[in-house]
């Protein structure tokens, strides 16, 4: 399914000169619309507001998603829910020391019996990475470009508080992490997120409050 969305992508040496010179994201506004429809499906919405935490999806692993999609030049017509969350699984890859975590994704994109389709999507995970020439390091000046194509938009709410850093979670390898999906009750948040939650500006936001 993956592979007639992607052609090959650009150079690994070449896109790391042109990130120095400050040109590295090109895009249409096709591409930017398409994009941000993503966060308009009713799957995606429910994901994003069950990740109270933003441990999964903050607004640099969303950034990183459009990163990708941009590396391997896939056509904006293609830009898709399941394209999303392989983009944001390979994100959480690099850049998260939790595995555990990274599996919620997995039945909110394959539904009740993702562990029989398991294999396919990290497949299709491993094409991606292969199509962008093992490239999937993103950094947080590129990111933040993403973020600039669009400042106010709310998906750049998603700040992940500082108690949910590298370090406090290298030292909680050991927890046991629940793969819920859409269809089990959410988890507990945590105390200072909750706090963070109730005492924000955007109260009623769908991208950045607790489920009802």
């Amino acid at each position: 399914m993956m592979k007639r969305r992607l052609t090959s992508p650009d150079d690994a040496k070449t896109r790391s000169q042109k990130r120095k010179r400050g040109s590295s994201l090109m895009f249409t506004l096709e591409e930017v619309a398409a994009f941000f429809n993503i966060f308009e499906d009713g799957m995606v919405k429910g994901f994003l507001q069950r990740d109270m935490c933003y441990r999964i999806a903050d607004k640099y692993l969303l950034a990183m998603t459009f990163v990708y999609f941009k590396r391997v030049r896939m056509d904006y017509r293609f830009y898709s829910p399941t394209a999303f969350f392989i983009a944001l699984y390979l994100a959480n890859c690099v850049e998260e020391e939790d595995q555990g975590l990274r599996k919620e994704i997995l039945p909110w994109t394959l539904g009740v019996y993702w562990e029989n389709c398991k294999k396919f999507f990290l497949n299709a995970r491993d094409q991606l990475w292969r199509e962008m020439g093992f490239n999937a390091i993103v950094s947080k000046e590129l990111c933040e470009e993403v973020m600039a194509l669009a400042p106010d938009h709310p998906i750049w709410r998603r700040n992940r508080l500082d108690h949910h850093g590298d370090a406090v979670k290298l030292c909680h390898q050991t927890e046991v992490v629940s793969v819920r999906g859409p269809y089990a009750p959410p988890p507990p948040g945590c105390i200072e997120c909750d706090e963070w939650h109730t005492q924000s500006q955007y109260p009623d936001d769908f991208y950045s409050s607790p489920p009802c």
